[in-house]
């Protein structure tokens, strides 16, 4: 499945503003207002999505449909389910030279664009997740990278979700992402789900 996330699609919270920029703050921000409204005329989400098997989990070994990980968090996270779904979602270039022209302009309103373009990309992962997982009881997102994960396995979510191809989102030697807003998750789901 690959797609679009319209802007209407998205809610942004003020918690996640808030915590991208270190204080209090809600899109009627003055600063805030002023990023999204030139964020938006660069603005464009799109996804690319699949369900795989998990075909085996045993002490920190998986083994899912075309790959497998070692790691003893994602084997916590995966428990029983026996399938997941696999998403990676970007907010485009477009948006990447944006803010890396306000932030040679001026810091603080490159580090505002930034907290903001990272809200978006929050929020547009949760409108994603109502898109693909409808219908169906999932757990939270975990993303390569986090805890004992290796950041690696996007290599494997590129090669089969095909994202260079179908959303442009290609991965440097790191294994991080570009554009730099964007996002590679698995959305495990409940066991006893269809």
């Amino acid at each position: 499945m690959k797609g679009e996330i319209l802007p209407s699609q998205i809610t942004l919270s003020d918690a996640e503003l808030s915590a991208r920029l270190g204080r209090c703050a809600s899109a009627s921000d003055a600063d805030v207002e002023l990023a999204l409204k030139e964020i938006s005329k660069v603005l464009t989400v799109r996804f690319v999505a699949t369900r795989v098997k998990i075909l085996e989990n045993t002490e920190g070994e998986i083994l899912l449909e075309g790959f497998s990980v070692t790691s003893q968090s994602l084997s916590r996270y995966f428990g029983s389910s026996r399938e997941t779904f696999m998403f990676m979602i970007t907010l485009g270039s477009e948006l990447d030279r944006l803010i890396m022209k306000k932030r040679a302009l001026s810091l603080a309103d490159g580090f505002v664009y930034d907290a903001v373009a990272s809200a978006i990309i929050e929020a547009a992962c949760d409108a994603l997740e109502k898109k693909i997982c409808c219908g169906v009881s999932v757990k939270n997102r975990f993303s390569p990278g986090y805890a004992d994960c290796p950041l690696s396995v996007q290599y494997d979510f590129a090669r089969l979700l095909s994202a260079d191809k179908h959303i442009g989102i290609k991965l440097l030697r790191s294994a991080l992402m570009t554009p730099m807003k964007s996002v590679s998750a698995f959305i495990a789901i409940r066991e006893g789900e269809k």
